[in-house]
């Protein structure tokens, strides 16, 4: 078995907290159930969590200027990371 780069530790320790999203998903969808709707607009605002920001918006619904953008954002963060 092949150890982990850096690089590949950095990135999944990034995304420990979306482990457990479905989860929590499906807890705030329960409790979506108790909640008077002419209040709440969206199950969203019951609770928040990082990851809403992220499932806005979809790849499909990103112009390729965005998508450049966001891959470069990506890449400038690793280097500041590893230094390379």
């Amino acid at each position: 078995m092949e150890k982990l780069q850096l690089w590949e530790v950095l990135e999944l320790y990034n995304y420990l907290e979306y482990a457990d999203s479905n989860a929590w998903e499906q807890t705030r969808l329960i409790l979506s159930c108790w909640v008077d709707h002419k209040k709440v607009k969206k199950v969203q605002d019951i609770m928040k969590f990082p990851w809403d920001p992220l499932r806005e918006r979809t790849q499909d619904e990103m112009s390729e200027e965005e998508r450049i953008a966001k891959k470069r954002r990506q890449r400038e963060e690793l280097r500041k990371i590893t230094g390379f």
